[in-house]
């Protein structure tokens, strides 16, 4: 049997390639917005994982069939608020906000959590728990700012600024009901449920959509719905959810504050962005505050 050493190492390693895997989907997003409509990316994503998922878990999700009919209801709002709700309102945010605006809403993530995770579950935060989410947010205010704090002062509200507060109280909300749930499905059917519950509800939202676009599918795109469906979509979720089965409901959205930084590093060789100091130091201070968090 594996030691509990291991499985949180397994989860903490998890986490790590989850925010990887979604720092490339956001780079992704902003990539394609004006491109590729957001819910059209969406539907597309969530399509093409279930027709990778379904061979894998499909037995498994039928000979668990009356487990998934015991926890429908549960389910269905874990679905809706990861599968429909998070991934949607990312990609249509990105499209009306700017960047710094998202990557500041999203600092909120894991205070949400731990808020939820007091009001739901009762528990109550760690000092070295709090200590770290702000030594963290200073790390990423820095990296926002450039440590120019007046460019902080001069942010201006933006449309999409509210689609991306409730995607962050969705992703937020998700990881402790799943928790407080937890649905004895094995990782994959677990997986495979969601994207079955949630991707119908995004395709009314996505025939409104293709009335009002023009937009027509082109081979040179399917790298873009190949990568958002493997990585962040299939992979990403599952190492998710081992972290918070694994670690609890509160210390995976910890981890939402290295997406920010995965960005940046990948922003560098992918599109030429420099490096600076005060990326340095603010990623420094992102993981002292992490690294403090997750100490038991």
């Amino acid at each position: 049997m594996d030691s509990p050493q291991r499985l949180r190492l397994v989860a903490y390693t998890g986490l790590i390639i989850a925010t990887l895997s979604w720092a490339g989907n956001a780079l992704v997003g902003k990539y394609t917005a004006g491109s590729i409509p957001p819910m059209t990316l969406s539907m597309g994503r969530w399509s093409l994982a279930l027709i990778i998922l379904l061979p894998i878990a499909g037995l498994q999700l039928w000979q668990h069939r009356a487990v998934v009919r015991q926890y429908f209801w549960k389910l269905l709002l874990l679905s809706i608020l990861s599968i429909t709700c998070y991934n949607s309102f990312l990609y249509i945010a990105v499209q009306k906000s700017t960047a710094i605006n998202i990557t500041l809403i999203t600092t909120a993530m894991p205070i949400a959590a731990i808020a939820f995770a007091y009001w739901i579950l009762g528990e109550r935060p760690r000092l070295k728990q709090v200590s770290g989410v702000l030594l963290s947010l200073v790390g990423l205010l820095i990296l926002i700012s450039e440590a120019r704090w007046q460019r902080l002062a001069g942010l201006e509200f933006q449309a999409g600024d509210l689609v991306m507060t409730l995607a962050t109280v969705c992703w937020a909300l998700y990881s402790i009901l799943l928790k407080k749930f937890s649905p004895p499905l094995p990782p994959a059917t677990l997986l495979l449920t969601l994207i079955l519950m949630g991707t119908p509800v995004i395709a009314p939202f996505y025939y409104w959509e293709s009335l009002t676009s023009n937009y027509t599918a082109s081979l040179d795109e399917l790298w873009v719905f190949a990568y958002v469906a493997v990585l962040p979509s299939i992979v990403a979720y599952l190492c998710w959810n081992n972290g918070v089965k694994t670690l609890g409901s509160t210390v995976p959205t910890l981890f939402s504050y290295l997406i920010p930084i995965f960005t940046i590093l990948l922003a560098i060789p992918l599109l030429g962005e420099q490096l600076f100091l005060y990326h340095a130091v603010g990623g420094a201070l992102t993981f002292a505050g992490l690294y403090l968090s997750t100490r038991s």
